[in-house]
């Protein structure tokens, strides 16, 4: 949800220069509140007004005149809070029986996810994490 801003600078150059940006190795795709402005011959800057996780990549500032094109990239990494893809919900299983729980989330940097079992005292007391996201307890 911050602003971001990316400023290219180009120290020197034969006139006249030709500055764009590509996302991810493409060219960019305006979308609202992300703009480009050219602040002078030597001069671009990238704004974005609102960072969401799509905002994500790599950015590349290209500054091309009639000698040769010259690249410089630099990685964009938006945090984003977690956030239930599939929440859990509560199930019920007869005693020796199996039941599987599922839940994912999504965010960056990747959230971590842990479980808890509720006792008898009413207090909550973490389970034992195998491979893969498993999670099992006796």
């Amino acid at each position: 949800g911050m602003r971001t801003i990316v400023t290219c600078l180009i120290r020197s150059g034969d006139q006249p220069i030709t500055m764009s940006w590509q996302k991810d190795g493409q060219p960019m795709n305006l979308t609202p509140g992300v703009n480009i402005k050219q602040i002078d011959t030597f001069t671009s800057m990238l704004t974005i007004d609102s960072a969401r996780d799509e905002h994500t990549g790599n950015y590349t500032c290209l500054a091309a005149n009639s000698a040769r094109t010259t690249t410089f990239t630099a990685r964009l990494s938006v945090s984003v809070p977690p956030a239930w893809v599939t929440e859990p919900v509560s199930g019920s299983v007869a005693l020796g029986g199996a039941v599987a729980l599922h839940c994912l989330a999504k965010g960056f940097p990747s959230p971590t996810i842990s479980w808890r079992k509720e006792t008898v005292s009413g207090e909550f007391v973490s389970v034992t994490s195998v491979d893969r996201g498993v999670t099992m307890w006796p």
